[in-house]
């Protein structure tokens, strides 16, 4: 058989096999051990009434994609472009998913208290030389498409939605610590394609959250589901 498939015929499975059985016991020794792993998430609130909605910015850093802290970069430039200006409820999360991310998840969740969540703007790694957003939400679909153009951000037409059922059951959300925020609508900012000198993704991507930013403080209806 494997004479035959080295041959270039790898379907072929014709033969007697040599393997046999082996009268005896074996025993495998695997050697454990404690291994401690910290890791440190950040939440600002901006202030507001106990009761109020509240839009979330949520950085994914480093990247379980690719190890890279892009999207910590682009909550400090939003954190940046809104100093100075009237705040919507505002929650900014930084997400260090190193260790158990879902338990860190749940801890950052915790710490958001009871204030309703309207929307999760999840940004992970931005790297590529394209930005393409994922939802399991048609009406975010459109949105998001229209704040990268309005934005002139390199983004990818946004084809169509995820099947909710899929994204619940999949290893999408886990990663992104996400699991702590299934009953919440979101929106997942990621970069994608082979980086391009001369295009940077963290300055497309800030400029659509800061955008987002900008139409939850006005009111805008599809950020503010119900």
């Amino acid at each position: 058989i494997l004479q035959a498939q080295s041959a270039g015929d790898p379907a072929y499975t014709a033969g007697r096999s040599l393997a046999a059985a082996i009268p005896g016991t074996g025993h495998v020794d695997v050697p454990v051990a404690a291994v401690t792993t910290a890791s440190r998430s950040l939440v600002a609130l901006t202030p507001a009434a106990a009761d109020a909605h509240r839009l979330v910015v949520w950085a994914v850093a480093p990247s379980r994609a690719d190890g890279m802290r892009g999207a910590e970069d682009v909550l400090v430039a939003v954190v940046r472009a809104l100093a100075g200006r009237p705040l919507p409820p505002l929650a900014l999360v930084l997400l260090d998913p190193g260790g158990d991310t879902q338990a860190s998840a749940k801890a950052v969740r915790a710490t958001l208290g009871t204030s309703p969540l309207d929307l999760v703007i999840v940004v992970d790694t931005v790297a590529g030389s394209t930005l393409r957003f994922t939802t399991a939400y048609g009406d975010l679909v459109a949105a998001f498409d229209a704040y990268a153009i309005r934005t002139a951000a390199a983004a990818a037409h946004t084809d169509a939605t995820l099947d909710p059922d899929t994204v619940a059951g999949g290893d999408l959300m886990a990663p992104l610590g996400l699991g702590a925020l299934s009953d919440v609508h979101w929106v997942l900012i990621r970069g994608a394609g082979r980086a391009v000198n001369g295009v940077d993704l963290r300055a497309d991507a800030a400029a659509v959250v800061g955008y987002a930013v900008g139409r939850y403080a006005a009111g805008a209806p599809e950020l503010h589901p119900r």
